[in-house]
């Protein structure tokens, strides 16, 4: 299969990724954090555990210790630490602190990778990983960044969350390849929510919303259904295509989406540093998925 169709999927990942914020800013005033996160991962194995049985019955996967064990690590990596780690260092630190420590996520990635032996450093991906990611400091405003003793718990669980989600990329591939990404999505999701429910259980505050009115609705919808199912569904297919340090580039493209539908929605105008960081991003974008 092209890598121009796998990467057209990863662009629309983005996408959805870029208008979840939104989603979730709205979702998380109503719901705990952690009460979210395991209603969102239960909700969604059992929708791709009906949709199996129903339509992959047969390529139902052989499970064994190794298979649970891989299953078990990676859903530890790529949802419990990465869910838990970031939306709680997101109340103890600033939104841009947050954001300018999970523009490492790609460069954690490709520094993984490169030690684990999955990937080659090459001139192209240095200089394009290097590119994107000037160019997402530029975008986020780095020179508002503090970090200071107030914010130092929340950084630290971001960056906690950073590492865990390049760790997934990086160490999913060869696992994601070997096996079904359907049937491992799903059992994911089931293995995420079960260690969010236990760590749920040993948390004081659940708030629930008393009322669901049409804006709520929506959210959640997108949110379990959208940046859920088909975002993680994607990324792990695309990680049995091509690289983690190629999937998790694709993270640069998130602060274009924001800034696109800014654009659009609360009609701000382009700038000088919105131009010149938009065009670093693409620049190295393109650059590092040069071969």
């Amino acid at each position: 299969m092209p890598n121009t169709y796998v990467y057209s999927l990863l662009v629309v990942a983005q996408v959805i990724f870029g208008i979840n914020f939104i989603a979730s800013k709205l979702i998380l005033s109503q719901f705990s954090p952690t009460l979210w996160s395991a209603i969102r991962f239960s909700i969604s194995g059992l929708v791709l555990l009906s949709i199996g049985l129903i339509k992959y019955k047969k390529s139902f996967p052989k499970i064994d210790f190794k298979y649970i064990s891989h299953i078990f690590i990676y859903s530890i990596l790529g949802i419990t630490i990465c869910q838990i780690a970031f939306l709680q260092g997101l109340k103890l630190t600033t939104a841009i602190n947050a954001s300018i420590l999970t523009s490492l996520i790609p460069i954690f990635t490709l520094i993984f990778a490169v030690i684990m032996g999955r990937e080659q450093l090459t001139p192209y991906s240095l200089i394009g990983f290097t590119l994107s990611l000037i160019g997402c400091l530029v975008i986020r405003k780095f020179e508002n960044v503090s970090f200071e003793n107030t914010t130092f718990l929340g950084d630290f669980f971001v960056l906690l969350s950073v590492i865990s989600t390049a760790l997934f990329f990086a160490s999913a591939q060869n696992f994601m390849k070997k096996n079904d990404h359907f049937w491992v999505s799903t059992f994911m999701f089931f293995s995420g929510a079960i260690q969010l429910i236990v760590i749920n259980h040993f948390i004081v505050e659940n708030r629930f919303p008393t009322e669901f009115n049409l804006s709520l609705s929506l959210s959640i919808f997108h949110a379990i259904f959208l940046s859920t199912l088909l975002t993680y569904f994607l990324n792990n297919w695309a990680l049995a295509k091509i690289s983690g340090g190629k999937v998790s580039l694709f993270i640069y493209l998130q602060p274009l989406v924001t800034t696109i539908f800014s654009l659009i929605i609360l009609d701000e105008k382009i700038t000088w540093r919105l131009f010149s960081a938009s065009l670093l991003i693409m620049i190295g974008f393109i650059t590092a998925l040069k071969k």
